[in-house]
């Protein structure tokens, strides 16, 4: 899987781990999985021996099962509406929407 990290979001990383005293180990995974979408989480790790990519100093611990769902992921750091890092993922395949609605859209 690809994964790219841009210039701001390695900045806040390497900033927030120093801040709170952690290695720059990041660990993305799935919070949950819904019909038209996947919410990820992204947390300081400790441990140095899951690492599956290094961008930069910055070493990556990477859910399994994105592998499932992804090619390509890329972290971003935005400032507005609200501040904090954004993950996009890039499907590995297109599935059209079965308009079950559970996102809150109108069919």
């Amino acid at each position: 899987m690809l994964i790219k990290i841009t210039d701001i979001a390695m900045k806040k990383m390497i900033e927030n781990a120093k801040n709170n005293n952690k290695d720059t180990v990041i660990n993305i995974y799935i919070d949950r999985v819904m019909c038209n979408s996947i919410k990820y989480g992204l947390a300081f790790g400790d441990n140095n021996e899951k690492i599956h990519k290094i961008v930069g100093p910055i070493k990556l611990v990477i859910d399994e099962e994105l592998n499932k769902y992804h090619n390509e992921l890329e972290i971003d750091y935005i400032f507005k509406p609200k501040e904090g890092f954004v993950i996009k993922g890039y499907p590995k395949y297109n599935k059209g929407c079965s308009k079950c609605n559970g996102c809150g859209r109108k069919p």
